[in-house]
C-alpha cells in the first residue's frame, strides 16, 4: 500500500494540473470577451464616422440650398428696386438710375453670397464637430 504522503502529493499535483487547465480556459474566454468588446467599439466608431460624414455632406447641401434662396431673395429685392424706379418715372438702365441699379444688384449679390457661405460654413463645422467616438466609451 502506498504511503499517505505519496498519495497526497500525487493528488495535489493532479489538482494543480486541473486548476491550471481551468485557469487557461478562463484566460482564453477572457481574451475572447476582450476581443469582442474591442471589435464592437471599433464597429460603433466606424458607424459614428459614417454618420458624421453624412451629416457634413448634408450640411454642405443645405448650405447650397440656402445660397439659392439667398440669391432668389436678392433677385426679388432687385426686382422691387427696378419696379420702384420705373414707377417713379425714371428711365431705367441709363444715367444715375442705371448706376444705382447696377450698384444695388452687385451689393445684393455680394450680401447673398456672403450670407450663404457663412451659413454653409457654420453648418459644416457643426457637422464636423460631432463626436465620432464610441458612446460606450464611458461605460
Amino acid at each position: 500500500m502506498a504511503d499517505p504522503v505519496s498519495i497526497m502529493a500525487v493528488t495535489s499535483m493532479g489538482l494543480s494540473a486541473a486548476g491550471a487547465g481551468v485557469s487557461m480556459f478562463g484566460a482564453a474566454r477572457k481574451d475572447d470577451a476582450t476581443a469582442a468588446m474591442y471589435n464592437y467599439k471599433a464597429a460603433v466608431a466606424q458607424a459614428n464616422q459614417r454618420v458624421a460624414a453624412q451629416n457634413a455632406q448634408q450640411a454642405i447641401q443645405e448650405g447650397g440650398v440656402q445660397a439659392q434662396f439667398a440669391g432668389l431673395r436678392g433677385a426679388q429685392e432687385y426686382g422691387h428696386l427696378i419696379g420702384a424706379q420705373a414707377a417713379s418715372g425714371l428711365q431705367l438702365g441709363t444715367g444715375s438710375a442705371g448706376r444705382v441699379a447696377a450698384s444695388q444688384r452687385a451689393g445684393i449679390q455680394r450680401y447673398a453670397l456672403a450670407a450663404s457661405l457663412a451659413v454653409a460654413s457654420r453648418e459644416r463645422e457643426s457637422a464636423r464637430s460631432e463626436p465620432t467616438t464610441s458612446p460606450a466609451r464611458g461605460q
